[in-house]
């Protein structure tokens, strides 16, 4: 092990205020991902003082512990604008969350990420509210489904560019 990456912070006074390192990604293969730069966001933290001492160098990270944030309007089947929509955001999936039922990332290509979420946990409705298409479920384990998302956001806040290949 080359060092560790600080865990997901939650504000004590607020427990709905939640902000992760964030890191460069630079590769990656079956499921693993070189990162580099790991860093707290000083706006999401509350000041410079109250950022964590962390490893920063290269070192590889199982997709499993990386989450996604993305502007985009679905999650599609394949990396591209044009295919199938596998499912939606909806009441359940928040593209844009990094709450709970976050993202994690399984393969990435160029300006997409394909990204897993668990199914555990939702009724009905919210099932309904993704609207999910059942090839979303291929290559994914039990209980879980992957999609394609572009419009990637590089920092935390809600609102991104949203990194496209549009």
């Amino acid at each position: 092990m080359l060092g560790k990456i600080a865990p997901r912070h939650v504000e004590a006074a607020d427990p709905t205020l939640v902000a992760l390192p964030e890191v460069r990604v630079t590769a990656g293969e079956r499921g693993w991902f070189l990162v580099e730069g790991a860093h707290d966001n000083p706006a999401l933290m509350g000041g410079e003082h109250r950022v964590r001492a962390m490893y920063s160098g290269r070192g590889w990270v199982s997709g499993s512990r990386l989450t996604v944030k993305s502007q985009a309007e679905a999650a599609r089947l394949g990396p591209a604008k044009n295919a199938e929509v596998a499912f939606v955001g909806g009441t359940a999936f928040g593209f844009d969350s990094l709450g709970d039922n976050a993202p994690s990332l399984v393969a990435c290509r160029g300006t997409w990420a394909q990204v897993q979420y668990s199914l555990s946990g939702l009724d009905a409705e919210a099932l309904r509210s993704i609207r999910l298409n059942p090839k979303a479920r291929v290559g994914a384990p039990s209980g879980h489904v992957r999609g394609w998302l572009n419009r990637l956001c590089d920092v935390q806040e809600t609102s991104c560019d949203g990194l496209s290949d549009e």
